[in-house]
């Protein structure tokens, strides 16, 4: 059976939990609460279920009105923050 890889994932010591449309996330390592906008709530649930950035970029470009440049732009700022942070893990 060949393994599932994804571009993005949280990591073990990171969990997320879903208020309504938008979202928290507990770093258990530094006990830090972190929440997101609805934006920024299905900008993750897309790149941790996405196998690369281009399909994620893709999959929300579909689904929201705006430029791909300025989403691609958006998308790569929220995953440096959320790396900055240590709530995502990139493979």
């Amino acid at each position: 059976m060949e393994k599932s890889s994804h571009y993005a994932s949280l990591p073990p010591d990171v969990i997320l939990r879903k208020v309504e449309e938008e979202a928290v996330l507990l770093n258990l390592k530094n006990t830090r609460y972190y929440s997101l906008d609805p934006v920024g709530t299905r900008m993750v649930e897309v790149l941790t279920s996405s196998s690369s950035f281009e399909q994620a970029s893709a999959l929300l470009s579909e689904e929201y009105d705006i430029d791909p440049v300025t989403l691609q732009s958006d998308l790569q700022e929220l995953i440096n923050k959320l790396l900055a942070r240590g709530l995502i893990e990139i493979s």
